[in-house]
């Protein structure tokens, strides 16, 4: 009896908590109240700016060594809907003493009304000016050439850094109004791999700092049946 005890206790306290799966690939600069720097750039189109954080960050978040390989797992993503061109991504990024000249490859992808679903568009091997230090978060626009979107899609990147410590951070909104937020597992980590919410390794998240430029077209009125009628007098 006591070492069936002794083996709950070694097993609850080996379990994470708060929901979250422990891996040593998954990087964190720590819970904290972060700093948004004001954007040293002009937007890099003329969309208007779709972000679901409340601006402010509290986390940030990586993928490092076996959880970042190539193609593409290890990415970030955010979700929004809109109708227009999509014509610019901007990032919120911040790092601690990771940096190392790194770049990103750059998307933008069609939904499957949960998850990322086909690229629509890419930009391999984009550089960044160096992400501001913890606990300091700084935005990095990237102007992309403008891609129709009709609804739900999303905007994300990978950090070129295959297998190896991660180059930074994408800034977490941990209390913020709540928006869609995603990150591409790799093969064989438990509990699923693909895309899945953050939340399920790092801290529960409200939304990852990723914001789309878009530029917005207005809905079409569908024309009534009273309407129709009315236009034959």
């Amino acid at each position: 009896m006591k070492i069936l005890i002794c083996l709950i206790v070694v097993i609850a306290f080996a379990l994470p908590t708060g929901g979250s799966f422990a891996l040593d690939e998954a990087q964190q600069v720590g819970r904290g109240e972060g700093i948004t720097l004001p954007s040293p750039n002009n937007p890099p189109c003329e969309g208007t700016l779709l972000l679901n954080s409340d601006g402010s960050y509290e986390n940030g978040y990586a993928w490092s060594g076996g959880g970042n390989i190539p193609p593409d797992y290890g990415a970030w993503a955010e979700g929004y809907t809109a109708i227009g061109m999509v014509c610019g991504i901007a990032y919120f990024f911040t790092e601690h003493e990771t940096y190392n000249e790194q770049t990103m490859d750059v998307y933008v992808y069609d939904s499957d009304g949960t998850n990322p679903l086909n690229i629509i568009s890419v930009m391999y091997g984009v550089s960044i000016s160096p992400p501001a230090t913890w606990p300091n978060v700084s935005q990095h626009d990237v102007a992309v050439d403008p891609v129709f979107v009709d609804g739900e899609f999303f905007v994300g990147f990978w950090g070129d850094w295959p297998e190896f410590q991660e180059g930074w951070y994408c800034a977490a909104d941990l209390n913020g109004p709540g928006g869609k937020p995603r990150t591409k597992i790799a093969p064989g980590f438990p509990p699923a791999d693909g895309w899945q919410d953050p939340s399920l390794f790092f801290e529960p998240t409200q939304s990852m700092g990723i914001g789309a430029y878009v530029i917005e077209m207005a809905t079409p009125i569908a024309e009534t049946t009273w309407g129709r009628i009315k236009s034959l007098y």
